[in-house]
């Protein structure tokens, strides 16, 4: 079983999640984007060697940017998917410059392709690929909890004007969530917690992409 709390962090209140299965204390952390009191506070209230890996949906500053502190301090993996490698050391990629905030450079411990599986003590945490906002978009899918950046928000999705971005892409990936049990609850990297379902029957974009490709 595998419990969450959301920090929302930064200018652009990312969610930021601390996950934790609950019968081995394990503990990952998905997109620290910046810090906050109560995101520092509960990090420091995790026993030591407990959080093991510092998941990255994306490699936008916004949910990277104190993941370089947090490695240093717990010594757990930073993970990022597959074509967002490059994100954590160019200020033009993450997005840096044009916020007008600088940025550590950064290097992954775990470079993450769709299909594989961390084990995070008795849970495991499925990696699913999601390009579209940026061509290494990923989702971590544990316990019917689906975390996915910048993907999908509630009726909503993310913006693919930045670099990398796709729309079609962005689409096709979307109806790839579609197909994930209805109940699936979903953590957004900004805003409010919804659900495959709630948004298949709500969420414009998603529908959009499911009469597109089909279901």
């Amino acid at each position: 079983m595998l419990k969450y709390k959301i920090y929302q962090v930064g200018v652009l209140a990312a969610n930021c999640c601390i996950i934790t299965d609950c019968e081995s204390g394990c503990c990952a952390i998905v997109d620290p984007g910046d810090k906050s009191p109560e995101l520092t506070e509960a990090v420091n209230a995790v026993p030591n060697g407990n959080i093991k890996y510092i998941l990255l949906t994306h490699g936008h500053f916004d949910h990277i940017g104190f993941a370089g502190e947090l490695k240093k301090k717990t010594g757990a993996s930073l993970v990022i998917g597959k074509g967002d490698e490059d994100f954590l050391s160019d200020s033009r990629l993450n997005l840096c410059g044009d916020f007008g905030k600088t940025s550590e450079k950064l290097s992954a411990d775990l470079v993450v392709c769709d299909g594989d599986s961390l084990k995070l003590g008795n849970t495991e945490i499925k990696v699913i690929s999601l390009p579209g906002h940026t061509k290494g978009g990923t989702g971590y899918l544990a316990d019917g909890k689906l975390f996915c950046g910048d993907t999908l928000f509630k009726e909503s999705m993310g913006r693919t004007d930045f670099p990398t971005g796709n729309e079609n892409e962005l689409l096709m990936s979307l109806n790839r969530l579609s197909r994930l049990p209805d109940e699936t609850r979903v953590i957004c990297g900004h805003g409010e917690r919804t659900t495959i379902g709630e948004e298949k029957l709500r969420n414009p974009c998603m529908r959009y992409a499911i009469n597109k490709f089909g279901n």
